[in-house]
């Protein structure tokens, strides 16, 4: 039987926040401070929403390997406990 192992680390997806160097382009380019503030701001706010549901999608999968895990160790106890038949 093949032992499954998880891992929950961020990806190359994992979303925080505009990169600096946009937002100093946006600055450079003669964006108004207020409204590179709002576009940042939405932006943090969209990477938050779409990190969210990324943490949710990987949280089952740790819950269901958790529960076959278990699984796996209740058959070997039950397996072991049987007295063997000699």
């Amino acid at each position: 039987m093949m032992p499954w192992h998880i891992v929950l680390l961020p990806t190359r997806r994992w979303l925080h926040c505009p990169s600096a160097r946009i937002i100093l382009e946006r600055w450079e380019g003669g964006g108004d401070t207020q409204d590179v503030k709002v576009d940042v701001t939405d932006a943090m706010v969209e990477a938050q929403g779409s990190n969210s549901a990324e943490l949710g999608r990987r949280a089952r999968t740790y819950r269901m390997a958790v529960l076959l895990l278990l699984a796996q160790v209740l058959v070997l106890a039950a397996a072991v406990a049987q007295p063997s038949a000699n």
